[in-house]
């Protein structure tokens, strides 16, 4: 009874759809009692293979659309177990073929709902046949959710100080045989908490550079930005090469800006990728708020803005979070680019998640056991298993925290390194164990790419 095709927004979706349907049905109808119920009715949730549509075929009975038929499958659609709404929900009706069906049918398409569409199909012969089709282009839905979004960031005078590429000072004095090396962080983390991973670089004379950019904005644009900087760059000192060194989501906007060829700006030799979400990350699903969590706990982003939604709003309104999401338009796009020719590739992944596979086991049969025994528990039980089944980024041995190493891996990327490392460990000073491994590891990478 699972199937979940959720697409982002997809609950406001929900509540306007049947908003709308009832609003213009239950004028005409005056919310008609539904016909005797009988067998449930054969709900399907249909997803094309990428994910990008979503149809949802609802029967009618005798012609008339039922609500708790109408709901039962917009909460398939999200992954819930329907079965558990039957004899709860509303039993009015709306005749399809009638008056009020039809006004209902064109008030949802008159774009209510942007990138939704629906329709009543008639059956083909069968008495009582009929059926609300519902359509779901996520593509379009994300696209049309986006432009709204930086249409609210435009409304915010911009600070160009704040974001772009920056060198260290005196770093022009370094060796031009050598490259910069520029580091890019992930998701709600500033660059200069890489400082860490940097030091012996720059002990070893390296010239170093952190790229800060709006990282909640779509990961595309981030990307654009990276390449103008890089350009930028090249221009003034065109000797120069440049290795990235990246964090988490940082990998995606590198990869980005260099394997896009519109976007290449030329000089990057190398790319270095510390837990990179490749393919994504399940628990990007539940990232959304961290931002105003991380502007809550940082007495440095807060000094820098106060208490004002400005700098949350300038750093995106959670676009890169749907960005990250495993079979994400993004990201689909992206893995379709090849690798980039001319410039090398490392992976270093992570393998110290904490939750030991006996306890994942241990908290999946209680959640079956849960859904045995009350309604709220079943409706629930569906989507806690689906999640608890993709969650290999926790696991020790299969991931360190946020990034499992099945989803780190790139096609056509040989020097992948598995290290006992957690997540965020690789930011932090004073951490102990196998993760100071890691700067050598990135040395001796740095080397060889110089030696090319």
């Amino acid at each position: 009874m699972n199937v979940s095709c959720a697409s982002p927004g997809g609950r406001w979706f929900r509540v306007l759809l049947v908003a709308g349907l009832v609003g213009a049905g239950e004028r005409a109808d005056g919310g008609s009692p539904a016909p005797a119920a009988g067998e449930p009715a054969k709900i399907s949730v249909i997803c094309d293979p990428g994910r990008t549509r979503t149809e949802i075929n609802i029967p009618a009975r005798r012609s008339r659309l039922v609500w708790s038929d109408l709901l039962r499958g917009l909460t398939r659609a999200d992954g819930y177990d329907d079965r558990a709404l039957e004899g709860v929900l509303p039993a009015w009706s709306i005749d399809l073929r009638g008056r009020a069906g039809r006004r209902a049918v064109r008030l949802v398409n008159s774009g209510l709902i942007p990138g939704v569409t629906v329709h009543a199909a008639e059956g083909e012969g069968e008495p009582g046949g009929d059926r609300l089709v519902i359509q779901i282009d996520h593509a379009r839905r994300l696209e049309l959710q986006r432009r709204w979004s930086s249409r609210v960031r435009q409304w915010l005078p911009p600070t160009p100080s704040r974001y772009g590429l920056f060198p260290d000072p005196g770093w022009e004095r370094s060796s031009a045989e050598r490259p910069m090396v520029v580091m890019i962080a992930g998701l709600n983390a500033w660059p200069e908490e890489a400082n860490r991973l940097l030091h012996r670089v720059r002990h070893e004379g390296y010239a170093c550079a952190y790229f800060r950019y709006p990282n909640d904005q779509p990961i595309d644009q981030s990307a654009e930005f990276l390449a103008d900087e890089l350009r930028a760059l090249a221009n003034r000192h065109p000797e120069r090469t440049i290795t990235l060194v990246t964090h988490s989501m940082g990998a995606l906007v590198a990869r980005a800006a260099i394997e896009v060829p519109e976007r290449d700006p030329g000089n990057v030799g190398q790319l270095i990728m510390i837990a990179p979400p490749n393919h994504g990350s399940a628990l990007a699903r539940y990232a959304l708020g961290l931002d105003i969590w991380e502007y809550i706990r940082s007495a440095e982003r807060r000094k820098q803005g106060g208490w004002s939604p400005r700098p949350c709003i300038e750093d995106g309104l959670g676009e890169a979070v749907v960005d990250l999401r495993p079979n994400s338009v993004f990201l689909d796009r992206l893995n379709a680019h090849g690798r980039h020719p001319r410039v090398r590739y490392t992976i270093f992944l992570g393998n110290a998640g904490g939750l030991q596979p006996d306890q994942l086991a241990l908290l999946r049969s209680r959640t079956a056991r849960a859904a045995e025994h009350g309604r709220l528990a079943q409706f629930l039980g569906g989507k806690i298993q689906g999640v608890l089944g993709d969650l290999d980024e926790l696991v020790a041995g299969k991931g360190d925290g946020l990034v499992s190493l099945e989803r780190g891996q790139l096609e056509g990327v040989d020097d992948v390194l598995v290290l006992p490392f957690v997540h965020a460990s690789v930011l932090e000073d004073g951490v102990s164990g196998d993760v100071d491994r890691l700067p050598r590891e990135l040395l001796q990478r740095l080397a060889s790419g110089s030696r090319r």
